[in-house]
């Protein structure tokens, strides 16, 4: 009977995420209906980052990568031939790297642009919680579909995470250092440098003006060590309201007309001003961001899980969810939450799988 329980455990978790994700799906389909995007978007102000910034965070984990390696007693030149208690050292010490790295570029970004606050706002902590379960609820029946679909056509790989659990001569503590490395380290690390460097950079890329090319490689700084503060996308969002204007110009008993948001010099506030009729508060905000860098980012986390059999098919639908999440909230906090539930059952299937 005991041995049954972690099976009705895992039945039950899969009904719970199927009926909310099903609800969560008929909402959107709801909010799609009457003209909306499935998730209300938010302005918000992602930091004006720069390509040396990006390259930094790599160069930092090529670093910590290598000493993690190093530590472990790893050959660089042959990792193929390490045994599986170098691999567990070199996984344990790449916990400490990859929380290593989530504090400092938390910390970079926080010292640089000043914007820590936007990505994990303190009041909205608890919403943000629920939004990233519902979130994963909706997603996570996909994710799994593809990835059973595609293990039957396709000769899926073996996770290393399997083969150290099945290879491990402490069971506990591989346990540990496996599931602290899928379920805390992976999705904080990696949610930093995808959504808020790589996604950030690329909107940077994708709204910066054409008199100001530098900044697409050294960020929004300007000398003297100023901040550029203003709205990043408002000139963007801006230029959207008046198009939508100009559209809507020959009918005066439009009460849909937009408005343009502003920011006063010296001041982070913003104003409305009345182009025609304010848009009422029930209609959906948009921030007049493309959509090219949430698929580049996405694909470009795919590729990291490359060799992996299947994987980076249905990472690559996961990863587009994700970074569409962050766009319409520009916080990490409901994108990490996503990915640890995601991590956190996926890991529980292998530890079942494995001791079996």
């Amino acid at each position: 009977m005991m041995d049954q329980v972690p099976n009705m455990l895992l039945v039950l978790i899969f009904g719970i995420v199927v009926t909310v994700g099903i609800n969560g799906w008929f909402s959107a389909i709801g909010c799609l209906r009457s003209g909306g995007p499935l998730l209300a978007a938010e302005l918000s102000t992602p930091p004006p980052l720069g390509l040396f910034d990006l390259l930094g965070f790599f160069l930092l984990q090529m670093l910590g990568d290598l000493w993690a390696g190093w530590s472990a007693g790893i050959d660089v030149s042959s990792p193929n031939d390490a045994s599986a208690t170098q691999q567990l050292s070199m996984l344990y010490h790449l916990n400490f790297v990859r929380l290593g790295l989530f504090a400092v570029g938390t910390l970079w970004l926080w010292g640089r642009y000043r914007s820590l606050l936007p990505a994990f706002s303190s009041h909205r902590f608890g919403s943000d919680l629920l939004l990233g379960c519902r979130a994963f609820c909706m997603i996570a029946p996909i994710v799994y579909t593809l990835q059973v679909v595609l293990s039957l056509i396709w000769k899926p790989s073996q996770h290393p995470i399997i083969a150290l659990l099945q290879d491990a001569d402490n069971r506990a503590q591989t346990l540990a250092v496996c599931g602290i490395a899928a379920v805390i380290a992976a999705p904080l690390f990696e949610e930093l440098i995808f959504r808020r460097f790589l996604y950030g950079w690329l909107c940077r890329v994708a709204t910066v003006g054409s008199d100001e090319p530098v900044q697409i490689f050294v960020g929004g700084v300007w000398p003297g060590g100023v901040t550029a503060e203003p709205e990043l996308f408002e000139e963007v969002e801006n230029e959207r309201i008046r198009h939508d204007a100009e559209k809507s110009s020959d009918d005066a008993s439009n009460p849909y007309r937009p408005t343009a948001r502003t920011t006063d010099p010296g001041t982070t506030e913003s104003k409305v001003t009345e182009l025609e009729t304010p848009e009422p508060e029930t209609k959906p905000a948009t921030r007049g961001l493309p959509w090219w860098p949430l698929w580049v980012s996405s694909g470009l986390f795919a590729l990291m899980h490359a060799g992996n059999g299947p994987d980076p098919i249905p990472l690559f639908v996961f990863a587009i969810w994700l970074a569409y999440i962050y766009r319409q909230t520009g916080r990490l906090t409901p994108c990490i939450v996503i990915h640890l539930l995601l991590n956190l059952i996926s890991f529980l299937l292998l530890s079942l799988s494995t001791a079996a």
